[in-house]
Formats: C-alpha cells, structure tokens, sequence
C-alpha cells in the first residue's frame, strides 16, 4: 500500500513537473530604460509554443506614464507570420488587442519575440510602470490561447496556459545622503545638471550635486537628464546641531556665574548643567529649556553653593529626538580667594609670594602706572608654589601687587619697600 502511494505521490509529482515545464506562456520582458532616452521598446515573447493554432488577448499599461507610440512584428520562424491577414493587432488608449489564427498547428522557438510595443517616457518621475496582460473594460482576464487535439484534429482551449507581468523601469529615484554639513545626491545615467531647493524655494547658483548646508528645513533636488526629462529625489529634513557661541565659567564673591551663547537651536530641548568637585563625577545641578528659534540665544546660571576645591562645569544639550551632545569643561578654584603669603613686609630687596595656582604677578604703583610683571606656568591645578620678586629697582614706598589664579581670578594686596 505504502510503494502504492509512493508510485502514485511520484506520478503526480512527474506530471506536475512536466506541466510546469511545458506551460504555454506568453512572457513581457522586463526592461530598464536608458536615462536620455524619451522612448522604450517592450517586447512580447513566447515559450512552449507547440501544436499552436491561434492566440488572443490583451495588453494594458498606465497611459499617465506612458503613451502608446508604434508596433514592430517580430522576425517570422516557420510559417507564422504575426504581419498575414491572420494577425489582427489594434491599440486605443491604454490597451492593445491582439488575435492570431492558423488553420495549421504552429510551434514558435522558446523566446521568439512574437511583437514588440515602443511607448514614449511621458512621466519618467513615477519610477516604473506595470504591463499587463488581457485588460477587459477595468479587469484583466486569462490569456487564451488555443491548442490542437491531435487525436481528433479540432481546436481546443489551452488549459496549461500562463503568462507573466513586467514593469517598465525608468531611471532610479535619485538619493539625498548627508555627512556633517554636507548633502549629496546620488543620481545613476549621467545627469546633465542639478537643482536645489530649501523649503520649496530654489537656492541660487546651487547646481551640483552637492551643497553645504546653511541652516535647518526641508532640502530637496531635481535632476535634469539631455533629453529634457526632471526626476526629484526624496526630500530630507535637515536640522543642523546647536552651536554653542561662548561658554564660561567664572568664580567671583562667593559664588560662580555660568554663562553661555548658542546658535541653532531648532532641534534642542533643553541643558543639563554639570558640575563636578574635584575629582569626582559630574552631577546635574540645574535643567534650563532652550529659548527657541531664536537667531542668538543667550543664558546665565549662578552657582551659590559653597564648594572648595577645583570646580568643573559642562553642558550637557539633550536634543528633541534624545540624543545628547557635549559642551567644553569649564573649571574655577575658590581656594584662590583664600589669603596668599606675602613675606617679608616690609621688603628691601626681593619679596616672596607662597599660594597655589600662581600664574602671574603685577606690581603697580598708586598711581595705576604697570611697574613688574611676572608670569608662571602652572601644569596642574592645586599647585603650591614659592614666587621670588627682585624689587631692588623700587623707590623706597607703598605699592600694590596683584596676584592672578589659574581660573584667572585675581586678588590685590598691599607691600611696603624699605
């Protein structure tokens, strides 16, 4: 029973794959046209053609993309001839209906081009455009084709029959790509010439197929072919990242002013202020929402925590869709409102200033007027140092020295030269 159901499963299987092989098909190639080109040709070729006595059907297109132009016979094989008083081919609008007949049974080579259709580009922007077979009012129907009973010699519809879509492809979509500041579009067939456009308004002398981008909207591009034909690629939403114009941070009678400029901001939500104490990790003191489109925006926040030690503060800009940008660090030393040591003072000839994060030293007299001036380089912050100031060209007096700090912070004092 099972070597039964074997034999029987492989039968059906074998005619299943002898039918599948021998299906009489008619076949619409599918082409791509040249970019320059207005026109393309469409061919109509058939397979498994055997004991064929006549066919008849349908072809069907989008007239909005495409018009019909001309008709070419293919090349006779045989005794088929698709240009006899056998043949009778008609186009109207978006259709063309075809009938072959023969009182003889036919058989046409696998892949004979039984007719060819020319149609003219008229709408090369939709991309591609379906044909299909047998269009009936707004319907397609089965293709019919007949075949001959050999044992009785008469006529009969074909019940393998197939046939298969094909697309009319045009030149691909041109595509935006942006990388940093840039935009370029990619467009296959040897372009003749670009167009851009900024929000639907054309931007002047712009007719490469790059551009710098100038500000935040919508970016679109047309390419132009020889042949006259304008296809637009997919417009692209550029929103430039914000641009931050200043940021600072300064230590002055107890407290910190942080202040910042920006630019931009049209995709940015808000600013987390950070700050961090030493050497430990940024924490968020403050949230500040962004003031809009604005063509400069400007910002303060004033930090009146008492901290000691070396401060840092960063912006951290969080933008509309989540993602997160970082501004430059920002560090202050309230330590250096601590007193310096200046000895000895009274000086003769040299004084000597002790403190941390010393980067310069003026000496001036009542009058204003720059007497001394010394610079240091500090390498780390926190640096305790011992400064030497040689005053033997002083006149004997009262005078000012000033001492800058590494967050260039500075503190005036008062010395005596004997």
């Amino acid at each position: 029973m099972k070597q039964l159901l074997l034999l029987s499963f492989l039968f059906l299987a074998v005619t299943f794959q002898i039918n599948a092989q021998n299906k009489k098909t008619l076949l619409l190639d599918k082409l791509d046209t040249v970019c320059n080109n207005t026109s393309v040709n469409f061919n109509v070729r058939a397979k498994n053609f055997t004991n064929i006595i006549g066919f008849q059907g349908s072809i069907g297109w989008d007239s909005t993309v495409v018009t019909f132009d001309a008709l070419k016979y293919g090349t006779n094989t045989g005794s088929i001839n698709l240009n006899d008083s056998n043949t009778n081919i008609q186009a109207a609008g978006s259709y063309l209906n075809f009938v072959w007949v023969d009182s003889f049974a036919q058989t046409i080579p696998d892949n004979t081009i039984l007719f060819t259709l020319r149609f003219i580009i008229t709408n090369p922007k939709g991309n591609r455009t379906p044909v299909f077979f047998n269009k009936s009012g707004n319907n397609y129907t089965p293709l019919e084709i007949d075949t001959l009973d050999l044992n009785t010699l008469i006529p009969v519809a074909a019940t393998d029959t197939a046939f298969i879509n094909g697309y009319i492809g045009f030149v691909d979509t041109p595509k935006i790509f942006q990388n940093g500041n840039v935009l370029t579009c990619l467009a296959s067939c040897n372009p003749s010439g670009f167009q851009w456009y900024l929000n639907g308004n054309t931007i002047l002398n712009d007719t490469s197929n790059s551009i710098v981008i100038t500000s935040t909207g919508n970016y679109s591009v047309s390419v132009s072919y020889s042949n006259g034909n304008k296809v637009y690629a997919v417009p692209i939403n550029v929103i430039l990242p914000l641009e931050i114009l200043s940021f600072d941070a300064l230590y002055e009678n107890n407290v910190t002013s942080i202040k910042w400029k920006t630019a931009e901001e049209f995709g940015t939500a808000f600013f987390n202020i950070g700050r961090k104490v030493n050497e430990g990790s940024f924490q968020t003191i403050a949230t500040i929402n962004t003031k809009g489109n604005l063509p400069v925006s400007e910002y303060e926040f004033i930090d009146k925590d008492k901290n000691r030690g070396v401060i840092s503060y960063q912006l951290e800009i969080v933008d509309k869709d989540g993602n997160k940008h970082y501004s430059r660090i920002n560090t202050v030393n309230p330590k250096s409102d601590l007193l310096y040591k200046i000895y000895p003072n009274p000086a003769h000839s040299q004084i000597k200033v002790e403190g941390e994060n010393i980067t310069q030293i003026d000496i001036i007299d009542n009058l204003g007027h720059l007497l001394t001036r010394k610079r240091y380089a500090v390498l780390s912050s926190q640096t305790m140092t011992i400064k030497t100031i040689n005053t033997n060209g002083l006149l004997p007096g009262v005078y000012n020295i000033k001492i800058y700090n590494l967050d260039r912070s500075s503190k005036v004092d008062k010395i005596v030269i004997n």
